[in-house]
């Protein structure tokens, strides 16, 4: 059977799964442990997410969504300000979950998984802001310093 450390994970991947039940990582990873398994990492990641155990049914489609939203999350959804704005964009009528926006337990892993990303989401909002300032005052300068040289200049010219 394998083992945590022979999955290759990275070491946020690593903390999820120390995060998790313990009962549901040693029964993904007996599940991932079979020959018929061809990327075992990626389908315990996503089976431990899902937090149903591998015996439970799940049809292709929903995992392959809710990999899209996890994904989602980490490079989009961080930046989204309000856990009610979360829901909407993944499980409102154009959102990637819409079809299973009846799951209140897919729901509660969405936003806890928001919440996990949202501080990364928050330094880049800190970011962009000091940029912007930086920015303004940058353009501030030089139009400044723009309209004294063409003040100047005219000055000369009379």
């Amino acid at each position: 059977m394998l083992e945590i450390s022979d999955l290759g994970l990275t070491p946020r991947q690593f903390a999820e799964v120390e995060d998790a039940d313990q009962t549901l990582v040693q029964e993904w990873l007996e599940r991932v442990s079979r020959n018929d398994v061809t990327n075992p990492a990626a389908w315990f990641l996503t089976g431990l997410r899902s937090g149903e155990h591998p015996e439970e049914q799940h049809d292709r489609e929903r995992a392959r969504r809710t990999h899209l939203a996890e994904n989602w999350m980490a490079n989009v959804g961080l930046l989204l300000d309000r856990e009610g704005a979360v829901v909407d964009d993944l499980f409102g009528r154009n959102g990637l979950l819409y079809a299973y926006a009846g799951d209140e337990k897919l729901q509660r892993r969405m936003v806890l998984l928001w919440k996990r990303h949202r501080p990364d989401g928050e330094q880049v909002e800190r970011e962009f802001l000091a940029r912007a300032g930086r920015n303004a005052e940058t353009f501030r300068v030089l139009h400044t310093k723009e309209r004294d040289e063409s003040g100047s200049g005219e000055r000369q010219a009379v």
